[in-house]
């Protein structure tokens, strides 16, 4: 216990720090998804902010809802296989762009959706790696739920357009000398712990991440990316075990010592 608390102190000290690195992912990561690696902040800003506004005041793109191929999973005997379905929806990218305001519970309830998608997903394919995760391949439904793109479709072939820009690229795409052999699902848990951390620089999250959350939210990106070298995931349930829930503060101090 005294090194869980010892360790979140530590975490509270640097919190600035922590900030700074939320808010210039945003610049990194998000500017290079919104324009080309060449734009300036100021305009990207003028882009994205002050004429989304415009067109808000006037009615327009506040919803740009569109229907998706998506992949649902339906478990049976323990088992899970993959099904073909259509879904009115935005992609996460869309949705974050005309709502940045998130209410907390739901973001967290977001990430454990992208872990149960994820792990259905390996289960119902022989372990195979869904690959090309990031904001552009994961819809949002008009029920608030996450569901993966079917990529096997003709239509959903924009995500791996995307995928090619550098600055999506760089972000969610494993480096080659992160890859850990014998361990496919690793690629995809590195794209997870990237989604996340996207989200959180992204997002204006109501009511703020406690300190305690930021430092659980940390370790997490740290396991799935495998910047942590003593600790890394191996599989998805490792991931739902440690994520906070957003609405209970008391067993926070306990997932932090099982995370050490």
């Amino acid at each position: 216990m005294m090194q869980a608390r010892k360790s979140a102190c530590i975490f509270y000290g640097n919190r600035v720090r922590y900030n700074y690195f939320l808010y210039s992912l945003i610049h990194m990561t998000a500017g290079g998804f919104l324009s080309s690696d060449t734009d300036s902040v100021e305009s990207i800003f003028h882009r994205t902010v002050v004429k989304k506004s415009a067109r808000m005041q006037r009615g327009e793109g506040v919803k740009d809802e569109k229907g998706y191929d998506v992949v649902r999973f339906i478990e049976h005997g323990g088992k899970c296989r993959p099904a073909m379905d259509y879904v009115r929806g935005q992609t996460l990218i869309g949705r974050l762009q005309t709502e940045r305001k998130i209410p907390k519970k739901l973001l967290f309830q977001w990430f454990r959706m992208l872990c149960t998608q994820l792990d259905c997903y390996h289960r119902s394919k022989g372990m195979q790696c869904y690959r090309y995760l990031s904001p552009y391949s994961v819809i949002v439904t008009r029920e608030e739920k996450l569901l993966l793109l079917d990529l096997s479709v003709p239509g959903n072939g924009f995500v791996m357009k995307k995928m090619q820009i550098p600055a999506v690229r760089a972000h969610f795409v494993m480096p080659a000398g992160k890859k850990r052999s014998g361990m496919a699902v690793g690629i995809d848990l590195y794209g997870l712990g990237k989604l996340f951390q996207f989200m959180l620089a992204y997002t204006s999250v109501v009511p703020p991440l406690t300190w305690k959350e930021e430092f659980m939210m940390s370790l997490v990106i740290q396991k799935c990316t495998g910047e942590n070298g003593k600790k890394t995931y191996r599989e998805f349930d490792q991931i739902l075990r440690e994520l906070p829930r957003g609405d209970r503060r008391k067993s926070c101090f306990r997932k932090i010592k099982k995370a050490l």
